[in-house]
């Protein structure tokens, strides 16, 4: 086709204060996307290699996350299949299509197809090969570090509780990732809504809320009892493995870790505290973690609320949160700080001052057009040949 189905990052810088201009194309099945940004891409040698671009196609705009997934089909198949169970439940993204990418040789394109055919079947990598999929999706949106008022932040908090409550109630879907670069705003005129993406690891809800270890969460953001868990099984897994060294007993693999939406709730308060330390505005990281001085002092009105969160989820272990209570908790709080009508208002101000001006430029356009016109129309050489004109008319009637 001429394009690349997959543009390597480092061809279009990621340098957020640019314009949205076209910076190259990319193909998911028979379609060609123009990419006009490139809004996320992962760090580090080990993961996803996910990368999403801002794209549009016939004048509409679409997000493209292009990303790797290890396992077989199912595993491939599951955000699809979450995202199209969850269809039309607010604040989750809008599956508009999806492709497994495809090579020039037509074969699907996964890691094990470039392996040396003398390990590409041993047991000690079986399983472990990745899958090349795209999903485009709709709506487009910017990271929750982008809000604009303590108010908008703490109402995408509010809005993400009740984005896991409609799942796990009405859908019987745990999302088991919540972390910082999940919760997304959505720009409206009047308002702002929110979205959490990344789907991936999701699972519908079993009756003893065991699950697979694989995508139990982010890290930085994952529960303390999730961090116990795993860390178990690391320490057997290790002892498996040495005991395999000394003898040909294969280890066994890593298996379930207990999870409910009660650790996505602590997720998400991690991610709340995470920000109130690490940035010290809208969109802008401090240089150093304030882990001593605790909240950057543009986030001292949310110091209240972050006792209150901390407090309520302390007995958490024992005693699982309900959905209500964080709810009841951010409504509260939400009350107390300022409308965000500045915001919103300056914004309606900007529209009104540029269609005045607009029409404007259209009206002086006009003036200008006319005078130009009026111009002409007087110049020496139009005079001279109405003149001509005239004398033509002149002579026609004397010699008539």
């Amino acid at each position: 086709m001429g394009y690349d189905t997959t543009p390597h990052p480092s061809q279009y810088p990621h340098i957020p204060q640019l314009p949205a201009e076209p910076c190259g194309k990319i193909r998911i099945n028979n379609k060609i996307y123009t990419i006009q940004k490139i809004l996320f891409v992962t760090k580090g040698l080990v993961g996803c290699g996910t990368v999403c671009y801002l794209v549009s196609l016939d004048k509409q705009e679409y997000i493209i996350k292009d990303h790797w997934v290890q396992g077989d089909q199912d595993k491939v198949m599951n955000e699809i299949k979450m995202l199209e169970a969850m269809h039309g439940v607010p604040g989750v993204p809008k599956l508009v299509d999806y492709w497994m990418v495809e090579r020039s040789d037509g074969k699907i394109d996964r890691t094990k197809e470039y392996r040396h055919p003398d390990v590409a079947d041993a047991v000690s990598i079986l399983g472990t090969y990745c899958t090349h999929v795209c999903l485009i999706m709709e709506s487009c949106a910017r990271p929750l570090t982008e809000f604009r008022t303590l108010r908008e932040f703490v109402k995408a908090l509010r809005d993400i509780v009740i984005i896991q409550c409609t799942a796990v109630l009405e859908c019987n879907v745990l999302h088991r990732n919540c972390s910082l670069y999940n919760a997304m705003i959505v720009d409206e005129l009047d308002d702002s809504k929110w979205l959490l993406i990344d789907w991936e690891f999701t699972v519908f809800i079993s009756e003893n809320d065991e699950y697979s270890i694989g995508g139990t969460g982010t890290i930085p953001f994952m529960s303390r009892r999730l961090l116990a868990q795993v860390a178990d099984l690391q320490v057997q897994a290790t002892k498996q493995q040495s005991r395999k060294s000394s003898s040909n007993t294969p280890a066994l693999p890593i298996s379930h870790v207990s999870q409910s939406y009660a650790d996505d709730l602590k997720s998400l308060c991690y991610v709340f505290i995470y920000i109130c330390i690490k940035y010290s505005s809208p969109h802008v990281s401090s240089k150093e973690a304030r882990i001593v001085n605790q909240f950057h002092p543009y986030f001292a009105d949310l110091i209240p609320l972050a006792k209150e969160w901390c407090t309520l989820l302390k007995d958490n272990m024992e005693i699982q949160v309900t959905f209500d209570s964080v709810l009841d908790m951010l409504e509260h709080h939400l009350a107390t700080l300022p409308e965000d009508l500045s915001v919103f208002s300056s914004t309606k101000e900007n529209l009104k001052k540029f269609a005045v001006g607009l029409d404007n430029l259209v009206k002086h356009s006009k003036h200008i057009a006319e005078w130009e016109s009026s111009i002409r129309t007087e110049s020496p050489i139009s005079m001279q040949s109405a003149n001509l004109k005239q004398k033509r008319a002149e002579a026609e009637d004397k010699s008539g």
